[in-house]
């Protein structure tokens, strides 16, 4: 069986660049997931935002620290879920 191209010495055997570990420092580091995209490695885009979106919730690591998207912040919509999910609580 040939490993993946772009794999590396300790490298999970699923064709990332990454692994678990290196997935949870950069999610802790960063504010979005793009950052965590870029401090990984790699371009941002929807595919791999997809991926490693679905690595962290795999994982169950805490991304209540996120902002989220850049442009929203501090709009009326985010203001209002908010507000909604105080409520909720």
């Amino acid at each position: 069986m040939h490993a993946h191209p772009r794999a590396t010495a300790g490298s999970p055997p699923t064709g990332r660049r990454y692994t678990d570990e290196q997935l949870v420092a950069a999610v802790a580091a960063e504010q979005t997931v793009h950052g965590v995209l870029r401090r990984l490695g790699y371009t941002p885009n929807g595919g791999m935002f997809r991926a490693v979106s679905g690595h962290i919730r795999r994982l169950g690591l805490d991304t209540s620290h996120c902002t989220g998207q850049a442009w929203a912040r501090g709009s009326a919509a985010i203001k209002r879920r908010r507000r909604v999910a105080r409520l909720v609580r």
